[in-house]
């Protein structure tokens, strides 16, 4: 998923979605490697992130972070 994340949109996601917090994005990276489809992501970060940082699904941000996840599960 790395790959598919620009620079700027890294330290966007980073600042907004994770606040400012590298381990834990770095830790949501690593486990959103690890899952076969973008259901299981959505279902993870709707169960174990979006609510840690109060991610609002209608926010820019949140939607670019999951359209990437999209794309990126997409090409798998």
């Amino acid at each position: 998923i790395r790959a598919a994340i620009g620079i700027n949109d890294k330290y966007l996601f980073l600042n907004e979605l994770f606040n400012n917090n590298k381990e834990e994005y770095e830790d949501a990276l690593q486990h959103l490697n690890r899952l076969r489809n973008l259901d299981e992501a959505l279902s993870w970060l709707g169960q174990e992130v979006a609510p840690t940082y109060k991610w609002d699904k209608n926010d820019s941000t949140v939607e670019t972070f999951y359209t990437l996840l999209g794309k990126h599960f997409s090409s798998r």
